[in-house]
């Protein structure tokens, strides 16, 4: 289950991001007529009036760096909220905990770490033995 908390800023860090994504094609046509106008101005000697549109053209090249910037930002902040939504609570955790004393007790489990170690040196080396009989046959 996903924490009430982290879904209702996962909500908002899309909403936002979708908003972003709708100016940024705005941003992306106006880029174009702006460009566009530059010629124009220029076709027709007007060096001010195409002074202003270029000046208009750096501010929304401007405006789209930034947008594409926070949209960056938004997918980082996704991604780690996803991350922590996947984290076990601390309820998740002692009830692990209890099942791992458990198969202890019942002997499912060794004690120690020196009997893991000891057993996984075992298998290790049944593991030698049976790659040395393949290698034989």
């Amino acid at each position: 289950m996903v924490d009430p908390g982290i879904h209702a800023e996962m909500a908002l860090l899309i909403q936002r991001e979708q908003e972003l994504e709708r100016r940024r094609i705005k941003v992306a046509k106006d880029l174009v007529l702006w460009k566009k106008r530059i010629g124009l101005a220029e076709q027709k000697g007007k060096l001010s009036l195409a002074a202003q549109a270029e000046e208009r053209l750096r501010t929304l090249q401007d405006e789209d760096r930034e947008m594409a910037t926070e949209i960056e930002s938004i997918a980082m902040q996704k991604s780690h909220l996803r991350y922590e939504s996947r984290r076990p609570s601390g309820d998740e955790v002692v009830r692990a905990e209890t099942m791992v004393e458990m198969a202890k007790l019942s002997g499912l489990l060794p004690d120690d770490d020196r009997e893991i170690a000891a057993g996984q040196d075992e298998a290790e080396g049944r593991y030698d033995d049976m790659e040395l009989d393949f290698s034989s046959e």
